[in-house]
Order: C-alpha cells, then sequence, then structure tokens
C-alpha cells in the first residue's frame, strides 16, 4: 500500500495512484528510482510483518 507521503510526492509529479497503483502515461518517464525505494520499503515491512512470501500459507 502507498503511504500518504509517498503518494503525494508521486502525484505533485504529475502521476496518478491509487491504493497500492502508480499510473504511468506512455508519454512520462518511469521513476524508476522511487519504484525501487517503494519496493524496497514494503519488502522490509513484510520481512519485519513475517509475510515473506516463501513461507507456506
Amino acid at each position: 500500500m502507498l503511504q500518504s507521503k509517498d503518494r503525494k510526492m508521486l502525484e505533485d509529479s504529475g502521476y496518478v495512484t491509487g491504493k497500492k497503483t502508480v499510473r504511468i502515461r506512455f508519454d512520462q518517464e518511469v521513476p524508476a528510482a522511487v519504484i525501487q525505494q517503494l519496493l524496497q520499503a514494503q519488502a522490509e515491512m513484510n520481512a519485519a510483518e513475517g509475510n515473506d512470501e516463501t513461507k507456506e500459507r
């Protein structure tokens, strides 16, 4: 889920966001560094909560 500070930063840069999405138009540059940071933060939160994808469900 996007945090409010991340959502605001992306929206201020012209991207449309949803609860868990970032909409990138064809004429926009992909914010790769920002997406990488968001994914890393989410992975760290998942690991802290024990939501590792390698666990059996």
